[in-house]
């Protein structure tokens, strides 16, 4: 995972399969995905969570940002509202990590994937995008788009599958 900042902004880049089957044996990641499939025998094998130093990391990211009035665009594969996607394509822990997005008053947008067909939801102000999966595209088309960031909204110019969108960016809250 991994951040950076640029005219009033923060862009946020994170890891969902962190905690999942294939974290690195004998990692608290690895014992974290082992304790979350025991405890949810329902879980979908093939998603992951935010493991707990990742979730840590990114709450002092968006405090930090929050304390420089920056707004914050979040990247992850896997959604969190199941309004922008299929439920059983969340992350695992997508409660606890959308409550901490919400929470900080700053993020604009959280951009996923892994729900093929894509989705939209707007929830407590922050813009949730799952973008469609380039690999089902037409053959002769494509599914991508360019993010256009504005001091006041992301511009999102979607292209082939992917509808383009206007993305207002609340004022942080101090």
């Amino acid at each position: 995972w991994c951040s950076w900042s640029r005219s009033g902004w923060r862009f946020v880049a994170l890891f969902s399969m962190d905690v999942s089957e294939h974290a690195p044996a004998g990692t608290p990641e690895a014992e974290e995905a082992r304790r979350y499939l025991a405890d949810h025998p329902r879980a979908e094998r093939w998603n992951g969570g935010i493991g707990a130093r990742q979730l840590a990391w990114l709450r002092g990211q968006l405090a930090a940002a929050a304390r420089r009035g920056e707004r914050v665009a979040i990247f992850c594969h896997h959604p969190i509202v199941a309004e922008a996607a299929h439920p059983q394509l969340l992350l695992w822990n997508a409660a606890e990590v959308e409550e901490a997005v919400s929470r900080s008053g700053c993020v604009a947008a959280w951009f996923a994937g892994h729900h093929h067909e894509g989705g939209y939801a707007e929830r407590a102000g922050v813009h949730h995008v799952t973008l469609p999966a380039m690999c089902d595209a037409p053959v002769d088309g494509n599914a991508y788009a360019v993010v256009e960031v504005h001091r006041d909204r992301l511009e999102l110019h979607g292209l082939g599958t992917v509808p383009s969108r206007r993305l207002p960016a609340r004022l942080p809250r101090p």
